[in-house]
């Protein structure tokens, strides 16, 4: 059986390109966390979380996989949810995502 080290980790988020914010800490694997609530304008958005190891609390730059960037679509008076988790896998670790979004994840390609 193999033994990997897991890291607390924090996220910057990003919004049409500008960067937004940085996460609080997340330091727990055992339950879902949310990361950023934000107020946006209607209409469509590009957003993009970048996740990076933690020194204590500060950045201490991004991890090597990346969950993908989204194009999300945001009617008046709606809210829009991106949620997705983390699979350490024994030979490829992934992101899985849930369908909450408005539209389909962006992908490298642009489909």
């Amino acid at each position: 059986m193999g033994e990997r080290p897991s890291y607390f980790h924090l996220c910057k988020l990003y919004v049409d390109g500008k960067y937004m914010d940085t996460s609080p800490l997340v330091n727990r694997l055992d339950h879902w966390v949310t990361l950023f609530s934000r107020v946006l304008r209607s209409g469509t958005h590009r957003v993009q979380l970048v996740h990076g190891f933690a020194d204590g609390r500060q950045w201490d730059g991004p991890m090597p996989l990346q969950p993908n960037s989204f194009d999300i679509r945001i009617e008046q008076g709606a809210t829009t949810t991106v949620r997705y988790t983390f699979e350490v896998g024994w030979f490829k670790d992934s992101y899985h995502y849930d369908s909450t979004w408005e539209r389909a994840p962006w992908t490298a390609d642009g489909s």
